[in-house]
């Protein structure tokens, strides 16, 4: 059993071997460090489980842990220091006693096991060639992490480099940590590998399509400017660009509503971004055509007659009883509460003249056979 100063971690693990620059401000973590210094008591670097956790416990922290020595402190401001690590071995946590002004533990040693075999060492080939498709596909990582993975001779060094430099979470790091069976520990660490190498491919894929696909749209948008060019210079009007055109001049004319204006905004810029040939430009454009055809602020007044609007409808619809009965009883509310405002009347067919000459709203042109009155 050895006694230790414990430094705990928060969400990072620290490996055998590796180097870490640590802020150090915690209270009892300064104490530490002095003590440290002092050659009072040695070190160990213990990762939290939860980072939030100002104080932790022996709950909160866990098992494995790594010997540590200081090889330099930088004294930021009077409470705060930059410290150095370097981490030497695994321990294991034994009991913890948390009564003093920084945590002390006693720990026991954690070697790791190796069998040099030809199964080991064809794990240790793939693992090594797999390292480095990883950081083919990490262009964030230095150059010399090439150099590096292919000068490591020791396979459990090996695994423990590959893992501190993985992007993955805190507790499969820590399962790498605590893993004292070379073999199994580079098992463990060839797993995540192709984890994070199939994430990357995809997520390089999806770039590469999101790029291509900028690409293409920059391409198309310069072309249609230079032959917007070439038909101005040569006096031929373009009909889709004049359409756009004419669209944009209503809108900062300010012919549309504000509710409208944005979705003519939205739709015209949609227009000028899709291929005149794709199928959706012609949606677009006769969205944008119906938003146009729309009489916006246009009214007439109110002129409700009961008795005159069944007479018309007794003249020029014969039959159809029950929607000429719902008309006049639409057109009696309306009359008796004069702010008539929800109800939409939908009629399927010819316009119906009655009811555009006697409600005071905007009139819509014809559109997909339909009419459409609210009120």
């Amino acid at each position: 059993m050895k006694q230790l100063g414990l430094l705990p971690l928060r969400n990072d693990v620290f490996f055998p071997g590796a180097v870490l620059q640590l802020t150090v401000g915690r209270p009892a973590s300064v104490a530490l460090i002095n003590a440290v210094q002092e050659g009072s008591i040695d070190l160990g670097v213990l990762s939290q489980r939860d980072a939030s956790i100002e104080s932790p416990s022996r709950e909160d922290l866990f098992e494995v842990g790594t010997y540590a020595s200081i090889i330099s402190v930088m004294q930021t401001n009077t409470d705060r220091f930059q410290v150095m690590v370097k981490g030497l071995a695994r321990f294991r946590l034994t009991s913890l006693d948390e009564s003093d002004e920084f945590l002390r533990a006693e720990v026991e040693d954690m070697p790791s096991t190796e069998d040099d075999d030809e199964q080991l060492t064809q794990l240790v080939t793939t693992v090594r060639e797999q390292s480095l498709v990883y950081v083919a596909l990490r262009p964030d990582l230095p150059e010399r992490a090439r150099t590096v993975l292919e000068g490591i001779r020791s396979a459990g060094r090996l695994a423990d480099v590959i893992a501190a430099h993985l992007e993955i979470a805190l507790e499969p790091r820590q399962e790498v940590l605590a893993t004292a069976d070379v073999k199994e520990r580079l098992e463990l660490v060839l797993r995540l590998l192709n984890e994070q190498c199939e994430e990357l491919k995809v997520s390089s894929r999806i770039q590469q399509n999101l790029d291509d696909e900028r690409s293409r749209h920059q391409r198309e948008q310069y072309l249609r400017h230079k032959l917007r060019a070439i038909r101005e210079e040569l006096g031929d009007d373009d009909p889709d660009e004049s359409f756009a055109d004419q669209i944009e001049a209503k809108l900062l004319d300010g012919a549309f509503p504000e509710e409208a204006a944005e979705a003519v905004k939205r739709e015209l810029n949609r227009l000028r971004s899709i291929p005149s040939q794709s199928a959706e430009y012609s949606v677009v454009r006769s969205y944008l055509e119906w938003l146009n055809a729309v009489p916006w602020g246009e009214a007439t007044e109110d002129r409700i007659d009961l008795d005159e609007a069944k007479t018309i409808l007794d003249r020029d619809h014969h039959g159809m009883d029950r929607p000429k009965d719902r008309l006049i009883e639409f057109l009696a509310v309306h009359k008796l509460k004069n702010n008539l405002r929800g109800p939409i009347l939908c009629m399927v067919g010819p316009p119906p003249g009655l009811v555009k000459a006697l409600l005071p709203v905007p009139w819509p042109k014809r559109w997909a056979g339909r009419w459409f009155v609210s009120a």
